[in-house]
Parts: structure tokens; C-alpha cells; sequence
């Protein structure tokens, strides 16, 4: 049995929902946390034997701050159509990378 790590960033959900799928699917041989990278648990990630990483892609690349911002001012003119992940307007994988 693995210790796994899933990291991911996430803006409407979707990805937070892919990151607790593949978890799904490890689960049964292997010990598995799941983080928002706004969360990431350092010691649970060095301690790691192997860590998953995924994000969206905004503008064609990893987003940014910038992009970030616009996806949360997105979701605000959506009459509730979109709806952000608890932890969307936190720090991105560009961030936790770096």
C-alpha cells in the first residue's frame, strides 16, 4: 500500500471532482489524501510515495493570478450558473509549484 497525494486546483469544481474520482480508484490498494493546493499538508506531500497533480487551464496555460481573478468575476455575472470551488480564489499550482 502507496501513500498517494492528489493536489488540485480547482475554479468551478470540475477538477475537484476528477481529483476525488482518481482517489476513488486508488483507494481500495492505497492510503490516499486529497488537497486543495491552497491546503497542501507539506508533510503529507514529502512523505508521499506518489503525488498527483491537476489543475484547469485557463487562456491555453496553468492559470495565474490574473486568470483566477477573472474566473471568480465570471462566476459573479453568472446568475448562478457557475459556481466557484470553496477554495478557488486561493493560491494556484503556478504559486505551489514555484
Amino acid at each position: 500500500m502507496k501513500n498517494v497525494v492528489i493536489v488540485y486546483e480547482s475554479s468551478y469544481g470540475n477538477t475537484h471532482v476528477v481529483a476525488e474520482a482518481i482517489a476513488d480508484g486508488l483507494r481500495p490498494a492505497h492510503h490516499v489524501d486529497v488537497m486543495a493546493v491552497s491546503h497542501v499538508d507539506p508533510i503529507l506531500v514529502g512523505r508521499a510515495e506518489l503525488i498527483v497533480v491537476g489543475g484547469p487551464t485557463h487562456v491555453h496555460g496553468m492559470s495565474s493570478p490574473r486568470t483566477r481573478a477573472g474566473a471568480v468575476d465570471a462566476a459573479s455575472h453568472s446568475d448562478g450558473k457557475l459556481q466557484l470551488d470553496a477554495d478557488a480564489a486561493g493560491p494556484g499550482l503556478r504559486e505551489w509549484f514555484d
